[in-house]
């Protein structure tokens, strides 16, 4: 097994896409994603391996659209 230490990923999620930035925007990765009605969790796995998350923040984003 490979050790890694110190990944620093931003994640932006809305109601229907996903949006990760690794190593300070070194590798991006967008996605569409298509959650279930009422879900509002978030899950992290790692394949092939386990993984340790020692900092985590979450920031509410306001909404781009008007009201």
């Amino acid at each position: 097994m490979r050790l890694i230490r110190g990944f620093d990923h931003h994640l932006f999620l809305d109601r229907s896409s996903v949006e990760v930035f690794a190593q300070r925007g070194r590798y991006p990765f967008t996605a569409l994603i298509y959650p279930d009605v009422g879900s509002d969790g978030l899950y992290l796995r790692a394949l092939g391996g386990n993984i340790t998350v020692s900092d985590m923040r979450v920031y509410r984003l306001s909404s781009a659209y008007e009201r």
